[in-house]
């Protein structure tokens, strides 16, 4: 009878063990969940030339196909380019001295090109030959903001399904659809007649839909039908 009683005490003994390893592991994991959770990451430099830098190092850690240079302190151009996929965007000054850190970025990169978008008031030649160092180099440019995006939309497949459109003198809608990847952003006044080059482009693209980035006050109605043509 004793013996029972030992026996069943050290079952019992032994149940109370597991559930307590079974809810210690749990709590570790739900520590470690939490922990994961909590775990932000911040690309940050200490300007916004350094910030670009820093997005190249982490969306292109073993190098890429091309650098897009972009002007560091005016943005259609560089929103225009973010369909393109083969190269991160750096930005740099119009004019005078390339910083070291985006040429050394661009050599850990070490592109078959470097790419200027824009013309030479948006990105000067000597801007230009100082970032490429020798390597192919090239421009994306066109007579304006409007022409600029084209030429970069020509980069890019005419297979895809989309077009976007966003307003040309704000960014934040085009900033905010930098991820999509399926069609060009084509920059559109807010309101009036939409550039010839512009409905070109989506005539050429033959588009499976045209997309207004932004409400009507970004994009009025009217551009976006004329946009689309039907």
């Amino acid at each position: 009878m004793v013996a029972s009683w030992m026996v069943i005490a050290r079952r019992r003994t032994q149940a109370a063990l597991v559930v307590l390893a079974l809810l210690a592991t749990s709590l570790v994991l739900s520590a470690q969940g939490a922990e994961a959770r909590g775990r932000g990451l911040r690309l940050a430099g200490d300007d916004r030339i350094l910030t670009a830098i820093e997005v190249s190092e982490h969306g292109f850690p073993g190098g890429a196909e091309a650098v897009y240079l972009a002007r560091a302190d005016n943005f259609p151009d560089a929103l225009a380019a973010g369909a393109l996929t083969n190269g991160p965007i750096l930005l740099v000054p119009r004019t005078g001295p390339v910083p070291s850190r985006v040429l050394s970025e661009i050599s850990r990169l070490d592109p078959e090109e470097v790419v200027a978008l824009g013309g030479t008031a948006a990105v000067d030649q000597d801007v230009l030959d100082q970032a490429a160092d020798g390597r192919p180099q090239r421009r994306i440019a066109g007579g304006s903001r409007y022409e600029t995006a084209v030429a970069i939309a020509k980069e890019l497949p005419r297979s895809l399904p989309n077009v976007y459109l966003a307003r040309a003198d704000n960014f934040p809608d085009a900033l905010a659809a930098g991820a999509l990847t399926d069609g060009p952003i084509l920059l559109v006044p807010t309101t009036g007649s939409v550039p010839q080059a512009v409905l070109a482009e989506i005539e050429r693209r033959d588009p499976q839909k045209v997309i207004a980035l932004g409400g009507t006050g970004a994009v009025s109605s009217a551009v976006l039908n004329a946009a689309a043509q039907g």
